[in-house]
């Protein structure tokens, strides 16, 4: 555990009344594996409020050509771990027989501060927040641009939960999300008291797909977050492809690292966490 990890755990585990009493008898490794258990634990009880299924408006607006969807991500700095950007975009997709694919309609930034380390299996913890300020701020000022769906620079139910970030966002924000990563995560196992397949043998579901959406050879994987199938996750991530990522994501991500080019050099740039 780094420093700044063990810092953000005392902080966030313990109150302040208690810190003098806590801090001397237990070491960084048991603030983080109590961190987990609470994590999981609220995971479990979010989980509970996700639908896998889609809205009426959003297949009535997809095949009608007026969907709008929002793109979320958010670029980390290595050379100062507080220092990230979150973007938000909006994408809007034409008509199934339109030549243009979509029009980005929004684009916006803001600067954030970074407090929680990052844990695999807990991106959530570290990022919806963000996600969650991000959007209501852009929707504040541009209400007329409010999205339908949400594309997320994260998994869905690719986790070990079957609830990772955009599960865990679209809950939070009872809007409908799906995630689209540039990388398939390397899953690691819960604690044994926690299954991994919390689903049970009866409710085995597809829990992604992975989509070529350009001439690349890389695909992206795409999974459900909440109030919409990976079916229509799918057709919507291609609708909105003209490059390797889908268009949402890939505007967030640009205008992030724009910013954060300003604050640190180009090259220092992070923004692989995916999990």
């Amino acid at each position: 555990m780094h420093w700044e990890e063990w810092a953000w755990c005392v902080r966030n585990a313990v109150s302040s009344t208690d810190a003098p009493q806590v801090i001397p008898r237990l070491a960084p490794s048991l603030f983080m594996e109590e961190l987990k258990k609470n994590w999981i634990e609220e995971q479990l009880r979010l989980k509970q409020q996700c639908v896998l299924e889609d809205s009426h408006e959003i297949l009535e607006k997809l095949n009608s050509g007026t969907l709008l969807v929002g793109g979320l991500d958010i670029s980390y700095s290595k050379n100062v771990p507080s220092l990230a950007f979150v973007g938000v975009s909006v994408v809007r997709i034409s008509d199934p027989v339109s030549e243009t694919q979509c029009e980005t309609l929004a684009v916006d930034c803001n600067r954030i501060t970074v407090e929680v380390p990052y844990v695999p299996n807990f991106l959530a913890f570290r990022e919806v927040p963000a996600y969650v300020a991000a959007v209501r701020a852009f929707e504040t000022h541009h209400a007329a641009l409010a999205p339908d769906v949400f594309m997320v620079d994260s998994n869905g139910t690719l986790h070990p939960l079957r609830f990772g970030a955009a599960c865990h966002l679209g809950v939070l924000l009872e809007r409908p999300t799906f995630g689209v990563a540039k990388n398939l995560p390397l899953l690691q196992p819960l604690p044994n008291h926690f299954p991994p397949d919390a689903d049970g043998p009866t409710q085995k579901r597809l829990l992604l797909q992975a989509l070529l959406t350009s001439a690349s050879s890389n695909p992206v994987f795409v999974s459900p977050g909440h109030l919409i199938t990976l079916q229509t996750a799918v057709e919507i991530a291609l609708r909105c492809s003209i490059h390797r990522i889908p268009e949402p994501t890939r505007k967030a991500d640009l205008r992030t690292r724009e910013e954060l080019a300003k604050f640190v050099d180009a090259e220092q740039v992070d923004n692989g966490l995916q999990t």
